[in-house]
């Protein structure tokens, strides 16, 4: 299977002195590969692009 993923977040002291310039926009894709034909464990394979870098991330089960 494949999947994709999205999302923003901010850290500030309060949140009424969060900023549109303070969110930190987040996003990327995976593909899943089931192991087992009788039980629903997947490995994934997730790649993810943010405002100050990047990521791989690989594993067993889901992430969330």
């Amino acid at each position: 299977g494949v999947v994709a993923f999205a999302g923003v977040g901010a850290v500030g002291d309060k949140f009424t002195n969060i900023g549109f310039s303070d969110l930190l926009p987040a996003g990327g894709g995976g593909v899943r590969f089931r192991l087992l034909k009788k039980y629903p464990i997947n490995f994934r394979l997730d790649f993810g692009m943010g405002k100050d870098g990047h990521t791989l991330s690989m594993g067993v089960l889901e992430a969330f």
